[in-house]
């Protein structure tokens, strides 16, 4: 099962669970033993989401995505499929199964793209960091 990582914590994702485009959007995953507001405190604090595939390896990392203040807990949401058998034939013996959704709860996180005043408050404590290493006073320039 492939996991994600959000503020060095590790999830485990849902079938089609990263919902990603270049302006932001979702990511679906089962917050195990982990509290709603250890959660929100996790994806207010990401700086990236990473993706993880079955061995441990990243496949996905975005680090352009900010929390959009939307975290939704769903109790009811299809998180896999199994097969259930229901019977046996009886002119042959074989099982007869049938599909089945795997219903749990999962956590529904949004991100988004940083909006002009975000990124410019980043690149204004980028500047100010870079300034105050340097000994550069900022007023005087």
């Amino acid at each position: 099962m492939e996991k994600i990582k959000i503020n060095e914590k590790l999830y485990d994702l849902v079938i089609n669970g990263v919902q990603l485009t270049d302006q932001g959007g979702r990511v679906i995953f089962q917050p195990a033993a982990v509290t709603f507001a250890e959660i929100e405190a996790d994806v207010k604090a990401t700086k990236a989401i990473t993706v993880l595939d079955d061995a441990g390896e990243p496949i996905l990392t975005r680090s352009d995505l900010v929390y959009a203040g939307r975290l939704a807990k769903d109790d009811n949401y299809v998180v896999g499929t199994e097969q259930v058998q229901t019977g046996t034939d009886p002119e042959s013996g074989d099982p007869i199964t049938e599909t089945r959704d795997v219903i749990g709860m999962v956590m529904i996180a949004e991100f988004r793209a940083p909006d002009l005043r975000e990124e410019l408050a980043a690149t204004k404590a980028q500047l100010a960091y870079v300034a105050m290493m340097g000994g550069i006073d900022l007023e005087e320039v």
